[in-house]
């Protein structure tokens, strides 16, 4: 049987008497290319897990408060320049520059965890998930069998889904508590909650992987190169080569993550997704620093989103903004005023549409 995550127009020999050649240091019944070419290569992804069933993609969980949509884009981007296909299913779903309904997704834990190894059908190497800490407690990533997983940075946020901030990190911790600790976990050096990650970590019995920001890549933002940084790390302990240096240089962040628009005469429109303090100020903190004249903010925050996280985004905008504009965008069934109190409160003056 053809194993998935092989390139397109690829046999695979997975008996050991189809093949004479040497087999890999470790892995006697390694699987095996069979390349368009005709040359015999062993699958390097299928190696570097030990045991790993040949059946499915390689599976990745990224969770953390910002980064994990960025993060599992580069992932899937760098594996995808060696040749494989990747998925990064999350905020949106890739599959080689496709973009998929995102309704698509289980929400039943089991059925989630079927669908990721479903994509085997499409030759699919690598599957890279974001891990959204509602999904974690209530249990949709228990039965996923990660290969390694990553934790990007931890700050205040979702009040209205979790009782309190310990409670949200409990969630969290709950993906490496249900998964066997012999897999690989990632976590960029200095991130925000750095040391209660790594104590939490080695309490449950994991080896923490720590990464530097990924060189060559084109973004001015230290934390986009934070995320690049843990999805070089992710591919080389699955297995993957190293990346060429045309490949980090090609990298493009997901749409919504500091998209740049040079507008005529001269000022610059940046689009960013930060939904909470902790990414508006590190957003706000990149913009301050490349601005000659004012900074304007337009904000907005969803109904649903509680008083608390509001409060935090305006504390962010006043701190690092000339002007701010809060919006009204996507109430739900809150009133659009009740929204705009908690933030309007921190203003000296402010122009609301």
């Amino acid at each position: 049987n053809r194993p998935a995550a092989v390139p397109r127009r690829a046999g695979v020999m997975t008996r050991p008497s189809l093949s004479r050649e040497k087999k890999a240091v470790g892995s006697p019944r390694c699987p095996r290319i069979l390349s368009s070419s005709g040359t015999i290569q062993p699958c390097p992804f299928l190696m570097a897990i030990p045991d790993r069933p040949t059946h499915r993609p390689l599976l990745v969980a990224v969770t953390g408060t910002n980064g994990k949509t960025s993060t599992t884009s580069f992932l899937a981007q760098l594996v995808r320049s060696q040749g494989y296909k990747a998925v990064a299913a999350g905020q949106r779903i890739e599959l080689d520059g496709r973009i998929l309904p995102r309704d698509m997704v289980p929400r039943r834990a089991k059925a989630f965890s079927a669908w990721l190894q479903a994509f085997a059908k499409d030759d699919v190497a690598l599957v890279a998930v974001e891990a959204y800490s509602a999904a974690i407690a209530r249990g949709a990533h228990d039965h996923v069998p990660y290969d390694a997983l990553a934790f990007t940075n931890f700050a205040p946020d979702h009040q209205s889904v979790h009782a309190s901030e310990d409670a949200y990190f409990a969630a969290k911790m709950r993906l490496f508590e249900t998964h066997d600790p012999k897999a690989s976990v990632c976590v960029p050096r200095g991130a925000a909650g750095q040391a209660r990650i790594a104590a939490a970590l080695q309490a449950s019995g994991w080896d923490i992987r720590w990464t530097d920001p990924a060189p060559h890549v084109p973004f001015l933002e230290r934390f986009m190169a934070d995320n690049a940084g843990v999805a070089l790390n992710l591919a080389a302990v699955l297995g993957f080569g190293a990346p060429s240096a045309e490949a980090l240089v090609g990298l493009h962040a997901p749409p919504g993550r500091m998209t740049r628009f040079d507008l005529p005469n001269g000022p610059r429109a940046v689009v960013d997704f930060a939904h909470n303090g902790h990414g508006l100020r590190a957003a706000l903190s990149v913009l301050r620093d490349e601005t000659c004249g004012r900074l304007v903010l337009i904000l907005s925050s969803k109904g649903g989103w509680g008083a608390k996280k509001r409060l935090d985004l305006a504390k962010a905008a006043r701190a690092c903004a000339d002007h701010v504009i809060v919006t009204d965008d996507d109430p739900r069934h809150e009133d659009p005023a009740v929204i705009r109190a908690p933030q309007q409160s921190v203003y000296s003056t402010i122009d609301c549409s």
